[in-house]
């Protein structure tokens, strides 16, 4: 009997500590999957993710007619920043513009950094209307922001929007065209 216990003590034991490993190793694949979507610095979605979203999106809205929208905007001067107060600072603002953007879409809505100083917003079922209205309190919220590590300087952003509806667009590529051509 003692033998028995102690065998069956062992298989819980080792049936325990495999499902921690497994708990384990899940999670750290969740994490990876999320790092490989996410931009390091600023924790937005990163480029990659962004095309894989748009292209889903887009054929989304064309399936339901539904209007898809974007806003593309990028730090003006931003070089400047860089070589006036350095890459760490110039880093600070681009993670504070990061936090910004966080704080401004809706849930459904997808923030990314586009790479350097460039940033986009897709918002699905969005119209154009919507779309001005996401870019003006943008400008507005990078604006009124207390850049800490820019004491003398003021931080601006060049926006531009587009929006697919009704069909004047044949490819997701176009709507990118689109909104960095208004920027």
């Amino acid at each position: 009997v003692g033998k028995l216990c102690q065998l069956v003590a062992n298989m819980s034991a080792n049936a325990l500590e495999n499902a921690i490993l497994f708990e384990s190793l899940k999670k750290a694949q969740e994490y990876f999957e999320e790092m490989s979507i996410r931009d390091s610095l600023t924790k937005l979605y990163n480029h990659r993710h962004f095309y894989n979203r748009l292209n889903h999106e887009f054929s989304r809205a064309e399936r339901y007619q539904a209007p898809l929208s974007m806003v593309f905007f990028d730090l003006d001067d931003f070089k400047s920043i860089n070589d006036k107060y350095g890459h760490t600072d110039g880093d600070f603002v681009l993670k504070q513009v990061g936090h910004i953007l966080k704080s401004v879409v809706r849930q459904s809505d997808v923030a990314v950094r586009y790479g350097g100083d460039e940033f986009v917003v897709l918002l699905p079922n969005t119209a154009r209307q919507g779309a001005m209205g996401m870019a003006e309190r943008i400008l507005a919220a990078i604006r009124r922001h207390e850049f800490d590590c820019l004491p003398d300087a003021a931080v601006t952003a060049s926006i531009g929007v587009a929006t697919f509806d009704e069909k004047n667009l044949s490819a997701a590529k176009q709507l990118v065209e689109l909104a960095d051509g208004a920027m």
